[in-house]
């Protein structure tokens, strides 16, 4: 997975020959020059175009200069080597456009030690930045603050009622941010916060983000055309169109609901490599069921070389993120020695936990194995299962 930045949907950093400073350039030329630039994603040319001015700087400059430095950094390099990038001049400068008096300052921060940008990870220093920017009236700040507390994502206790005041807010001011139209466009189709269920007024707030290119919304409206929400006719060619916006940006739901459609050959013929190769960037994004049904074609031999130890190693992921499917797949393996050695307790305890988590397969394989262990293996994996805690999703 790739670190894009919250400006673009752009997965790489783009070089650039090096731009001169204009002859005579104002620092307002250069502000509304440098505001191109972030559009192509080029934040080096960005800083280059900047810094001349960077000695007067008041808190927009600096901030500006703060977010060139920052995504010229991070931009394109893989999450996982987020915490050997050097972010040290970013920082200073976002520490000088707060002294400065801008607010915008603290959500930058926010991500930078939320996703550990040459910083160790810090989840209550991030939202504690996140908080200050609320405290000055950042827009962006309470709209990060408002997912948290919708979401219920730690350190932030679930508050829907404070979120939705933050949405209302943002989604209905001057410019409305399509993110709160979005996210109170589900609060409405839901009637949470004490508004009145209104599934035909959320859908259409959901479809106005859906058009403006919020990910999260254009997902929804593939399931709002596929299973036919508020009334809608279910249509899969329509719901598709969504999914395959949704997917080009890296939603996990969707790029494993097309690679189903390729798997099942829903728009003609079965097209197993294709959907392989969807399950695959799925899993990648983080969706336990894009690892659980590339942990089927792995264990079938679907699409690619049957491998049960790569089947083994998707269901373990998906299934330490409590997908039950694949805590059910990965009983069955053990169950049956495929890639193992037969393990009736685990395959046991596995089997109890699926079935615990919601999975209707379970309760039949459970059976199966009961009748062969003895009482020493059923308390062994009835133990083994009760100690286990998979990942929240």
């Amino acid at each position: 997975m790739r670190i894009a930045s919250h400006m673009t949907a752009v997965a790489a950093l783009t070089f650039s020959a090096w731009l001169p400073v204009a002859r005579g350039e104002t620092l307002d030329e250069a502000l509304s020059r440098a505001g191109k630039l972030e559009e192509e994603a080029r934040f080096a040319d960005v800083v280059r175009v900047l810094e001349p001015f960077a000695a007067n700087a008041d808190g927009e400059l600096a901030f500006r200069l703060a977010q060139a430095h920052l995504f010229a950094v991070v931009n394109g390099v893989d999450v996982k080597d987020a915490a050997g990038l050097d972010t040290k001049e970013a920082r200073d400068w976002l520490d000088r456009a707060i002294e400065l008096g801008n607010p915008m300052a603290y959500q930058l921060l926010y991500m930078v030690y939320q996703r550990g940008f040459g910083v160790p990870v810090d989840i209550d220093k991030a939202v504690q930045y996140l908080r200050h920017g609320v405290e000055r009236n950042d827009p962006g700040a309470k709209l990060n603050l408002a997912v948290l507390a919708y979401e219920g994502i730690p350190p932030v206790e679930q508050d829907t009622n404070l979120a939705a005041q933050y949405f209302v807010e943002l989604a209905r001011g001057e410019r409305p941010n399509m993110v709160a139209v979005y996210y109170l466009g589900v609060i409405m189709f839901k009637g949470e916060a004490g508004m009145p269920r209104d599934e035909k007024g959320g859908l259409e707030m959901i479809e106005t983000a859906a058009t403006q290119g919020v990910i999260d919304a254009e997902r929804d409206m593939g399931k709002a055309n596929e299973y036919g929400w508020a009334g809608r006719e279910p249509e899969l060619p329509a719901s598709l169109q969504w999914y395959e916006k949704a997917a080009s940006k890296g939603d996990g739901f969707s790029l494993w609901r097309i690679g189903l459609v390729y798997a099942r050959g829903e728009y003609g013929s079965v097209d197993s490599q294709r959907a392989v190769e969807h399950f695959r960037q799925a899993a990648e994004n983080g969706s336990r069921n894009g690892m659980t049904s590339l942990g089927v074609m792995y264990a079938t031999g679907a699409g690619v070389g049957q491998d049960f130890g790569e089947a083994r190693r998707w269901y373990e992921r998906a299934a330490e993120n409590g997908d039950a499917q694949a805590m059910n797949n990965l009983a069955v393996m053990y169950a049956r020695g495929e890639g193992v050695e037969v393990d009736l307790v685990r395959a046991y305890g596995l089997a109890i936990r699926a079935h615990h988590a919601g999975n209707n397969e379970a309760a039949t394989l459970i059976g199966l194995i009961e009748p062969n262990m003895t009482e020493v293996q059923l308390e062994d994996a009835r133990q083994q299962s009760a100690a286990a805690k998979p990942r929240a999703p």
